[in-house]
């Protein structure tokens, strides 16, 4: 697919054209449409109320701050959307690669993020631990932990490095920045923050995980059903890991 290619050069529209069916290709562009408008939609929601966060946490222009009676924070999501403008430079062959380069960042950067996500949540595991708190005392305890966070984390990372192979078979320099530029821009703007703010690493024992923490109120008057089978034992490990 080159970068001129459009909706129609779907491989399942190109495979609704091949078997005849008339009505199928304007179908699979017509959900693949609404996806992409899903997609912004969600976009826009979470990355004007991540602005918001940000700028009442002082990481961001004070303006951003404001919201409606409702809450609805308008210069946050007009700053967000306009970002979609961008898309039209794919319309002429001078901005065709500067497109891309936006692109690589907006993908890696999910990557990026995902990889911040497990390891947040594996240091969060360990201050758990450095201060003797059960995992049952919270809310949700999630299943098969911490090894789905270290997989989520291990193949994270794997993606980052290698997404850019293209760029060493053969050697080029002006791919390998369109490949990684996300990548050094994540690096710059952290170090650049902890220079800035002056922020440092808190330790284990220091960790605040008790702000904002939902606390649940269970019922416990009424008599406790213990299983005595195995397949009600099976049942009830099962409903505790998930549930």
């Amino acid at each position: 697919m080159s970068q001129a290619a459009n909706a129609s050069a779907s491989p399942f529209v190109i495979a609704a054209k091949l078997a005849g069916v008339r009505v199928l290709p304007s179908l699979i562009n017509a959900v693949l449409l609404t996806v992409v408008i899903s997609a912004a939609n969600s976009n826009v929601y979470s990355g004007s109320r991540i602005l918001v966060g940000l700028s009442r946490d002082g990481c961001a222009p004070k303006p951003f701050s404001k919201t409606t009676k409702g809450g609805v924070p308008i210069a946050c999501v007009l700053f967000t959307a306009a970002f979609g403008l961008l898309g039209f430079l794919n319309l002429s062959n001078s901005g065709a690669m500067v497109f891309e380069w936006f692109m690589n960042i907006s993908g890696i950067a999910g990557f990026i993020a995902w990889s911040c996500i497990n390891g947040c949540h594996l240091r969060f595991m360990r201050v758990l631990r450095e201060r003797n708190i059960s995992r049952d005392a919270l809310p949700y305890k999630a299943p098969f932990q911490p090894y789905l966070a270290w997989y989520g984390l291990s193949f994270n990372i794997l993606i980052i490095i290698t997404q850019g192979f293209r760029a060493f078979l053969p050697w080029e320099l002006s791919n390998f920045f369109v490949s990684y530029i996300s990548l050094f821009l994540f690096i710059m703007l952290y170090f650049t923050h902890k220079v800035v703010c002056r922020t440092t690493f808190v330790k284990l024992r220091e960790a605040d995980v008790d702000t904002g923490r939902v606390v649940v109120y269970t019922d416990t008057s009424g008599p406790t059903r213990v299983p005595t089978t195995t397949w009600e034992l099976v049942l009830h490990r099962i409903q505790k890991m998930f549930f």
